[in-house]
Formats: structure tokens, C-alpha cells, sequence
């Protein structure tokens, strides 16, 4: 099972540092997230919360009903990487890509977001309807020309390779908040859903 990490976040982001800061801060929240489990479980869960977890969550619910958190950054995980990124960035995902340019996409692949307030981890994602994340496909192209040389010592054997790799390059256009912390939706069908 999936789990959520809320906790607040103080002074520059560094995944390093940040990890035994909160630590030693105490200022982690662990809760489960709604994939897979039912709601009456879920529920179960929140019903289990300290009055200081529910503070938390409350503060952050807040935060987010009034739309006070400034800019979002998230890191996502798309094509094998995982990227930190904000509103209106542009990454460069190398290799083979399937979509054209123009199109607009969704990420779901969500492991992390927050503001200078707050910051929610997912174990190892986020609910796909807390965040939303999209973003527009606006080159595809070739990289430069990189050799590839293959020589075998005592023999006469020598190739020497060309190649080009493909890269896409993505602009973030939207990244938001869809519902609450603790909000639970109803969704049909969830133990069948295939997570890949």
C-alpha cells in the first residue's frame, strides 16, 4: 500500500538535507493514500490521526482552498527520469518519445509537490487526482552527431558509428491542486485498476 507524506518545509530545497531535517524537526505525517484501499478503510486511517496530524492536514487544506501557495514545484517521473520542475519550465526527455509536437499532455506520475509552505512526498506517488500537471510537446528534434568506435586489440577489426539521438522538449504549462489532503473520491473499480 501507498502511503502520503505531508510534512512542512523550511528554507532551501535539498533532497539530502531535507530528509534528516525533518527528522530531527519531527515534523513528518504519514497517512494513507487512497490507491488501494476502499473508503471505509481509508476512512479508518484518518480516524487514527493525533489532533496534531489533523492540524497539519488542516493548515495545508487551507492553504490550498485559498489558492495562498504561490508557485508549485513537483518532481515527476516521465520516460525512466525524474525532474523538478515548475510552472512554464521546459525539460528535454532524450530518446524515443511517442507524442508529436503540439500535443498536450497530462503527468500522473507525480512523486512530489509543494510551495514554499509546505511539501507532500508520495511512497512513491502521489493520488492521481490531488495534482494536476500538464504540459505541451514543443520540439522534437536530433542531437548532435556523437561517434561510436569499437576496436578489438590483435585482430583487424575497427567500426566506427554515427548516431543521433532523438529528444523531445516539453513545456509545463499547469501545475495545480484538484482536491484535498484527506479527500477521498468515490471511484468504481480501483482494486482493478493496472498501475505501470
Amino acid at each position: 500500500m501507498g502511503t502520503l507524506t505531508v510534512s512542512k518545509f523550511f528554507g532551501k530545497f535539498n533532497l539530502r538535507k531535507w530528509g534528516t531535517q525533518l527528522m530531527n524537526k519531527n515534523q513528518t505525517l504519514s497517512i494513507f493514500s487512497s490507491r488501494g484501499l476502499h473508503a471505509d478503510e481509508y476512512q479508518t486511517e484518518l480516524s487514527n490521526q493525533t489532533s496534531k496530524d489533523r492540524d497539519t492536514i488542516g493548515a495545508i487544506n487551507e492553504i490550498v482552498k485559498a489558492k495562498s501557495h504561490g508557485r508549485l514545484f513537483a518532481v515527476v517521473y516521465l520516460a525512466g527520469v525524474q525532474f523538478k520542475i515548475t510552472e512554464e519550465d521546459v525539460i528535454l526527455i532524450q530518446g524515443y518519445w511517442a507524442p508529436d509536437i503540439g500535443d498536450r499532455i497530462r503527468l500522473e506520475k507525480v512523486m512530489l509537490t509543494g510551495s514554499s509552505d509546505f511539501t507532500l512526498l508520495g511512497r512513491p506517488l502521489l493520488p492521481r487526482d490531488l495534482v494536476r500537471i500538464e504540459g505541451t510537446v514543443i520540439e522534437k528534434t536530433l542531437s548532435h552527431n556523437k561517434m561510436h568506435c569499437v576496436i578489438k586489440k590483435g585482430e583487424d577489426y575497427r567500426r566506427l558509428r554515427f548516431m543521433k539521438v532523438p529528444y523531445s522538449m516539453l513545456r509545463i504549462n499547469l501545475i495545480q491542486f484538484d482536491g484535498l489532503v484527506d479527500e477521498v473520491k468515490d471511484v468504481e473499480g480501483l482494486r482493478q485498476t493496472v498501475l505501470w
